[in-house]
């Protein structure tokens, strides 16, 4: 762990931050940014390629949907994340060139399961085609899987460029950065700060970085979809807790129950239900792996009770943003309102999910086993009020879904759905077996911790056929193949 990589970190990407701030308001100013960012990329992918990769990385980690910097022309936007993906994209075939084909993915123990799923997305594309499924859907549908070539980038480039020690920083860097990004937007929105509130809402919601909805009084919902990455974040941490807390340094025990703490009401504030079910759901293999470890029971429970300490400061963080006297505060209930999101049956998103099931299920038992392939639409009746001003009847059809499993499923069928399911199967299998070596190292037990919480929130909101979800995979692959 390298304090001052991470503090430079998070000091460039507060300079990203608000250069696409500031840019975002100055017309042309969007583009002229881009440009300079493309140049200044490609200069540092051609003469210092593993900078491009963390950078590349690292921006996945914090960018939402990609959006930080974009060109727009014609009413498209170009994201920055396509950028970076073109130039390493185009660099590594040049590299593939010189080595005449030869990629050291095909030297990896997960081929196998991979190429199957790979397999099952080219299938997915020819029936969407059959289908005639409309090529502008199928083009939007199908592009996020497209950033699995970043599979085979980082194969071959990592194999020369040897950086996971900066990845951890980078991770850790961007992880403190979007906790306190929530906490610095939860403060400018429960405080009402004139004059910043809707140039920093617009901003968000433009550029797709997250959304910001007022929940009670002046408790805001701050979601930013990278927070995923919060989630992940505090189960690799809890997994360090709990089985590896004895290993860390002073220094690193310290920092750890920081993250714990910015990490945790990162995902209190988000109000995310699939991320509370996500972090539900490593605890089991935690408690396993405690008992398999032979951690015990008083050094479980002092471990138990810094989590559970960590929990209380975050709560108590979360509370000190709203109330904080300067601007004065106009009152909330944190409590209360967690306890509302805890039933679903009377918010509209919700609300919409659940019309949605049955249409979905309904569209998969036409193709079960092949799937509709990618472009495919569902009609139904959502409550969103943006949709509703627009068409008063509420019906609405759509490619994309919040049921992230059904959303595979419909596109790729079950075939597809459970080859990606042996893809995340081998990479826990072999996470699990590593750290059952006579070592038990600890970073390839808290990946899997990762995956689980990946695959548990994708229920209900998609990330595994989204860049934030496949990035982590694609790491965690190369990481237990060359580790």
């Amino acid at each position: 762990m390298d304090l001052r990589t991470i503090k430079n970190t998070l000091l460039y990407i507060l300079a990203v931050e608000v250069v696409s701030f500031s840019v975002f308001y100055i017309p042309g100013a969007e583009n002229l940014a881009f440009l300079i960012a493309a140049i200044a990329f490609l200069i540092i992918a051609l003469y210092r390629l593993r900078w491009a990769l963390m950078i590349a990385i690292g921006e996945v980690f914090i960018g939402g949907f990609g959006y930080l910097l974009f060109y727009e022309f014609g009413g498209i936007k170009i994201s920055i994340r396509i950028l970076f993906f073109i130039v390493l994209l185009a660099l590594w075939l040049v590299y593939l060139f010189n080595e005449r084909g030869r990629t050291e993915f095909l030297k990896s123990r997960f081929k196998i399961p991979y190429l199957i799923f790979f397999a099952c997305l080219a299938i997915g594309l020819i029936t969407a085609i059959i289908n005639k499924n409309g090529f502008s859907n199928i083009f939007f549908d199908f592009n996020a899987w497209i950033f699995f070539f970043y599979l085979l980038i980082l194969y071959d480039f990592l194999k020369k460029e040897n950086i996971w020690i900066e990845i951890w920083n980078i991770g850790i860097a961007c992880f403190a950065w979007l906790g306190l990004k929530t906490m610095f937007v939860l403060y400018i929105f429960s405080h009402g700060i004139e004059g910043f509130l809707w140039p920093l809402y617009f901003w968000i919601r433009d550029t797709r970085i997250g959304e910001i909805t007022l929940m009670a009084s002046n408790i805001y919902r701050v979601f930013l979809q990278s927070q995923i990455y919060s989630l992940i974040g505090l189960g690799i941490f809890a997994t360090f807790l709990l089985i590896g807390w004895s290993r860390l340094k002073r220094l690193e025990k310290k920092l750890l129950f920081l993250m714990l703490i910015l990490g945790t009401a990162t995902v209190l504030i988000s109000l995310s239900r699939s991320f509370w079910a996500g972090a539900l759901a490593v605890l089991p293999l935690l408690i396993v792996f405690v008992i398999i470890d032979r951690v015990s029971f008083a050094k479980f429970a002092y471990r138990s009770l810094i989590g559970f300490l960590a929990a209380v400061f975050a709560l108590g963080l979360i509370f000190i943003v709203v109330n904080f006297p300067i601007p004065e505060p106009t009152g909330g209930s944190l409590g209360s309102l967690i306890s509302e999101r805890s039933n679903i049956s009377d918010e509209a998103a919700a609300s919409s999910r659940w019309n949605l099931l049955p249409a979905l299920w309904q569209g998969i038992e036409s193709q079960p086993v092949l799937g509709s392939g990618f472009g495919a639409t569902i009609t139904y009746k959502t409550m969103d009020p943006r949709i509703l001003e627009e068409n008063p009847t509420g019906m609405y059809t759509t490619y994309a879904f919040e049921w992230g499993l059904l959303d595979i499923w419909y596109k790729i069928g079950i075939i597809g759905m459970f080859s990606y399911f042996a893809v995340l199967l081998s990479l826990a299998y072999a996470g699990i077996k590593t750290h059952l070596t006579k070592r038990r190292p600890i970073m390839p037990l808290a990946l899997v911790a990762g995956l689980i919480i990946l695959f548990v929130a994708n229920f209900f909101t998609p990330y595994l056929n989204h860049p934030l979800g496949i990035m982590y995979i694609i790491l965690t692959t190369v990481y237990l193949d060359k580790k």
